[in-house]
């Protein structure tokens, strides 16, 4: 179990090395929803999509595959901890949405 968050933390971190894009995208969808309030719902999409989908894509270009099959972790770990990765920010959209 320690394996598996010790790979959710390293997802955490990925989020926390790509703020910049990060916050420039939170803040349009925060002007989007505050110019049109039909939009508003758009918002907890747009977290997910930055959440999920940056980690992934940032995990693609730094070739972290290959750390990973370097690790002493095996691949249904690292499945399970982008599972445990997403869940909650999953969830937390459902309170965003409003």
């Amino acid at each position: 179990m320690k394996k598996i968050m010790n790979l959710v933390k390293l997802q955490l971190t990925n989020i926390y090395k790509n703020k910049k894009s990060l916050l420039m995208i939170v803040f349009l969808g925060l002007f989007i929803a505050l110019t049109n309030k039909n939009m508003l719902s758009y918002i907890g999409g747009l977290y997910i999509m930055i959440t999920c989908y940056t980690t992934a894509a940032y995990e693609e270009k730094s070739k972290m595959d290959y750390l990973i099959k370097s690790l002493p972790v095996n691949s249904k770990d690292f499945i399970l901890s982008k599972f445990i990765f997403v869940i909650p920010i999953s969830f937390s959209r459902h309170k965003i949405k409003v």
